[in-house]
């Protein structure tokens, strides 16, 4: 019986196995190194986060620290509330 020549059959078995496994170590170190990229970008904006929440608590304590400093305190002065089914307004 005759058979056609295909594909797989241009090489022999041993170098279709190195060219398939080296195509797949090529994919894997692809995504090797974007998978480290992509880390090092997340840890990055993790840790600025983190940097610009420190120094948001640093400003506003110091803001309310001073504040508290310069602060003066307001009279206390009684505010009747009227209700209108509760309380009668006296004229």
């Amino acid at each position: 019986m005759y058979m056609l020549p295909t594909i797989m059959h241009l090489v022999d078995d041993g170098t279709l196995m190195r060219v398939q496994n080296n195509l797949i170590q090529s994919k894997n170190i692809q995504n090797l190194h974007g998978s480290w990229w992509f880390n090092a970008l997340m840890f990055v904006m993790m840790v600025g986060v983190f940097v610009y929440f420190l120094m948001n608590q640093y400003t506003s304590t110091k803001y309310i620290i001073e504040a508290e400093a310069t602060k003066m305190d307001i009279p206390f002065q009684a505010n009747t509330f009227n209700n209108a089914v509760r309380n009668r307004i006296e004229l």
